[in-house]
């Protein structure tokens, strides 16, 4: 298939055990994590024929760590999406009270981005809800200061 791999890890992948394999249907990103051996990653560009989307594992909403964290201005928080959509992402402190809404509009199918300038609140502990349809996420941030 003419599938282009490129190392992640220090050795080749060589003939070891495959412990998970994921595929981001969107592109058509892999990652292969081997027992001992490194993780390997690549872009496919065409489909084996016979392989249908039954096979692969269908995408989810997924929500990336917030980077940095613990951070002291600005953080960045990504998030996928399998399918296009409204999202809403509100900041709280830890008393529950809303702090900010960093995002309420629709957002295309795949990776997003946003972030979180903090300047002006005092440090602490600060809770990241995400609404996306019926899935709600909530993360824990800390503002260094």
């Amino acid at each position: 298939m003419k599938t282009v791999w490129v190392q992640e890890g220090r050795e080749t992948i060589g003939n070891v055990v495959v412990d998970m394999i994921d595929v981001r249907q969107s592109d058509g990103f892999v990652v292969v994590g081997t027992h001992g051996n490194g993780v390997y990653s690549t872009y496919l560009t065409e489909w084996p024929e016979g392989l249908g989307s039954t096979t692969i594992h269908e995408e989810r909403f997924k929500l990336h760590p917030a980077y940095p964290n613990p951070f002291t201005q600005a953080t960045s928080i990504s998030f996928f999406l399998p399918e296009g959509g409204p999202v809403g992402v509100k900041v709280y402190d830890m008393y529950g009270k809303e702090v900010e809404t960093l995002l309420y509009r629709y957002c295309q199918k795949g990776e997003n981005s946003l972030q979180w300038n903090a300047n002006g609140l005092p440090g602490g502990t600060y809770f990241i809800r995400f609404n996306f349809g019926q899935i709600e996420k909530t993360q824990k941030v800390l503002l260094l200061k």
